[in-house]
């Protein structure tokens, strides 16, 4: 249905038709305490339309009080809109008292900043600056973001996570009710996510997460203390640009995605990072060739980056986990080297090369000795080979890696890798959405 607007054709008399509406038949048969909940939707083109849609509920003498209200405005979130609905909600449900007010009328604000520091920053854990599963996805195009998945018809009408995963031991219940709070209602009575939409509800109440870009406009303090608690509390997915993990590239980039992160973390939160998640690409469009070779302008980048910012990093609280795409990509192309590979497999020669791939763009993480912990998935290229498995298994080989980096005495297994949890990228092949910030 189209937005209404105050020109809009039909508007006035529907707006008329509704004051009617409150006044003969909704106000005067309401019993106080109101056991009324009320489900309001009408999506409006403006402001102005949306005040007159919502003021025949507020005005009358006693001002009616409901036990319940929900209010969409508009379809497509929008803050003035939504700051309406929120403000009548709670004018309908609480009425005058809802406001603390100063003596001269103004709405008497909280005054957050002069807590004491360490619980400011333990009240900004429960905020949206801690995303559902504490993940945050980036790469080079797109910055920052939030990824959600969609599926069936009915769900892309609310872009919400994909069921599979909704359920997914992945994403406990508790995470994914900040991401489709309109599952809770058992009767679907209307959608007033107020992420999704200009809604607000005490009914249906919403903790679906959103960006946080408000929270550290508010002051610069307060963007230091924002900061401090996005960067700690949330693990961070480094992923090929575009995010196209299952892409597979044919030439050496001109700087690694991690190298381009790594610069643009903002040097004093550098050291509250805790989790990084590196995901590099498959490798090898027409023909495997060496990923990041020591000699390539990508690695001496890459160990710059390393030599600055091993000076910040908190390394004995940071956790890294390097994946490479699995090799079963390889298998999904449409290039001469790929119809080859499905049907005879890669040779020793063309194995040897990934693997030298493989240690060359890990190497410069001895830089970052004093790690953490350090878990690094190659996947089983093994497999692919014509004249049979490496005589180094896959778990032997990220061993290797694993005590080059670390050091001999390290153990992996120990440590907890078999516990590590891959982020949403590894869900290949789905629908995205994104909420940039």
């Amino acid at each position: 249905m189209r937005a209404f607007r105050e020109n809009g054709r039909g508007v006035r008399k529907a707006l008329k038709g509704w004051r009617r509406t409150c006044e003969q038949y909704l106000r005067p048969h309401i019993a106080l305490p109101s056991q009324l909940r009320l489900n309001f939707t009408c999506d409006v083109g403006d402001v102005e339309t949306g005040t007159k849609a919502v003021q025949p509920l507020l005005s009358g003498t006693p001002q009616t009080l409901l036990a319940g209200c929900s209010i969409r405005l508009c379809r497509k979130p929008d803050p003035e809109l939504s700051a309406l609905a929120e403000t009548t909600v709670n004018l309908l449900i609480r009425g005058g008292r809802a406001l603390k007010m100063s003596a001269n009328g103004a709405q008497v604000s909280f005054r957050f900043m002069d807590l004491p520091t360490e619980l400011r920053l333990c009240i900004l854990e429960f905020t949206n600056l801690v995303l559902p599963s504490d993940e945050v996805e980036w790469n080079a195009v797109h910055g920052y973001y939030h990824k959600l998945r969609m599926t069936d018809r009915h769900e892309r009408r609310f872009p919400t996570i994909n069921k599979s995963m909704y359920h997914s031991r992945d994403m406990p219940y508790a995470e994914a009710e900040k991401i489709s709070c309109w599952r809770k209602e058992p009767r679907l009575i209307g959608c007033f996510c107020k992420v999704h939409h200009a809604a607000y509800s005490s009914i249906q109440l919403c903790q679906c997460w959103s960006p946080p870009t408000p929270i550290v406009l508010v002051s610069r303090s307060m963007q230091d203390d924002g900061l401090s608690i996005f960067f700690r509390q949330n693990r961070f997915v480094i992923v090929p640009d575009g995010g196209k993990t299952w892409k597979v590239v044919d030439k050496n980039p001109a700087r690694l995605p991690v190298s381009v992160f790594s610069r643009q973390i903002p040097e004093d939160c550098q050291h509250y990072l805790r989790s990084l998640e590196l995901v590099f690409p498959v490798f090898g469009k027409q023909t495997p060739f060496q990923y990041c070779p020591p000699q390539s302008a990508a690695c001496h980048d890459w160990n710059q980056t390393l030599d600055w910012a091993k000076e910040n990093l908190n390394l004995q609280n940071l956790i890294i986990n390097a994946y490479f795409a699995p090799s079963h990509q390889l298998m999904m192309g449409q290039t001469d080297f790929s119809r080859n590979f499905r049907q005879e497999g890669m040779s020793a020669a063309q194995y040897q090369i990934i693997k030298n791939s493989h240690i060359s763009t890990l190497a410069p993480l001895k830089k970052l000795r004093g790690l953490d912990k350090f878990f690094v998935y190659l996947g089983d290229f093994a497999r692919w080979l014509r004249e049979g498995n490496d005589p180094k298994s896959a778990a032997e080989f990220e061993h290797e890696i694993e005590q080059s980096v670390m050091g001999g005495e390290y153990d992996a297994v120990a440590a907890g890798k078999k516990f590590q949890r891959a982020g949403f990228w590894c869900q290949l092949n789905l629908g995205i959405r994104r909420y940039n910030f």
